[in-house]
């Protein structure tokens, strides 16, 4: 959460910068988890 002070102004442009930021960050975690799930299971079907 952002530390805000009595009359702090955020500039749209920089609340949109992290923002952005941070849900790529997220996106990109997600597909991370969801490839080594796939992988798992994957491997789970492939062994004898």
């Amino acid at each position: 959460m952002l530390d805000t002070q009595a009359g702090t102004i955020y500039d749209p442009k920089y609340v949109r910068a992290l923002t952005d930021f941070l849900l790529n960050d997220a996106a990109r975690n997600i597909k991370a988890d969801q490839q080594l799930i796939e992988n798992v299971l994957m491997d789970q079907m492939l062994r004898p």
